[in-house]
């Protein structure tokens, strides 16, 4: 019995003290992102941090922002975040961008997480859905044998190694659904965590 009632004590400890998500709206809603009555090529959100966003790794480790897109066309979308270190102190944060079609599918991900340390006040970071990466191939030298029509006589054309570079067309995205999530990636021997200053969702169709 005495185990049990030890083994009870160190599971509510434990629940206790694990991180918790914040999530922006705080319900199951979504922030609704439409295109602007100008008809001009992009749309912007701008969300402001509150004295509750704050990311810590032993009480809020992450925070979600949700977006509803009503767009009917391809988009590129850029995240831009500001931060401020709660004790002026170094801490890692990664942010990641997701997608989804409809509320009963798994979330994807858009953009690969970008990680970054947040030591002084209003860090800005800067994550796009799209890229155009570069490739890189490489032919090496070869002969092509051949008749010399003038002398009948058996020739050699002789090609050279080449470096060919081929850089990709950036892709759009169609998701209805955007999450821009928060994570504290580690607690510095120092450092307390983050605040969440502000977060901005950029949507242009290119």
């Amino acid at each position: 019995m005495k185990r049990l009632i030890l083994l009870l004590l160190i599971s509510f400890v434990a629940f206790g003290v694990s991180a918790q998500e914040i999530e922006r709206p705080s319900s199951s809603t979504y922030y609704t992102f439409s295109k602007n009555d100008q008809r001009i090529n992009y749309s912007y959100w701008d969300y402001t941090g509150t004295s509750t966003d704050l990311l810590i790794e032993t009480t809020s480790d992450t925070i979600d922002i949700r977006y509803h897109v009503k767009k009917h066309t391809p988009y590129h979308a850029k995240v831009i975040s500001k931060f401020n270190p709660i004790t002026l102190a170094d801490t890692t944060v990664v942010i990641e961008l997701l997608g989804r079609n409809s509320t009963d599918e798994s979330w994807t991900s858009i953009a690969s997480a970008t990680s970054d340390a947040v030591s002084t006040d209003g860090i800005v970071k800067t994550l796009n859905s799209s890229t155009s990466p570069t490739y890189v191939a490489t032919i090496a030298a070869f002969d092509v044998p051949f008749t010399n029509p003038t002398a009948g006589t058996a020739d050699t054309l002789e090609y050279p190694q080449q470096t060919l570079s081929f850089v990709e067309t950036s892709t759009n995205v169609e998701y209805s659904y955007l999450l821009v999530r928060y994570i504290i990636s580690g607690d510095d021997a120092t450092g307390t965590g983050i605040e969440l200053v502000r977060s901005e969702l950029k949507l242009f169709e290119l």
